[in-house]
């Protein structure tokens, strides 16, 4: 199933590449897109958790009613975001994520 959102301003601040999507007429999330194609697969992990939990704590004070989503290509996160490991991080921070694929987006 594919759903397109419609982009809408962002809250103001330093969230660099996160944008907002409004699914529907009371819902809202921020999406952090990352691509992992820098490094290795562990630091852009690293980054990517460190952002989206300093965003999700700026959206509880700016924007409470926001949820958050960490966007991965869905290659990536069949490779690497199955581990066991990365299971419990993603589990014990509540990441929430969004799986795409970059050569139909």
């Amino acid at each position: 199933m594919k759903y397109t959102f419609p982009e809408v301003p962002l809250i103001k601040g330093d969230l660099g590449g996160s944008t907002l999507y409004r699914i529907a007429e009371q819902t809202a999330v921020a999406v952090e897109v990352k691509s992992f194609v820098g490094g290795s697969d562990v630091t852009e992990f690293h980054s990517a958790l460190g952002q989206s939990l300093n965003y999700r704590s700026a959206l509880r004070l700016t924007e409470p009613e926001r949820n958050l989503y960490l966007a991965v290509p869905g290659d990536v996160y069949d490779e690497f975001f199955r581990r066991r490991f990365i299971q419990r991080v993603i589990a014990e921070h509540q990441l929430k994520l969004l799986i795409f694929s970059p050569e139909r987006e």
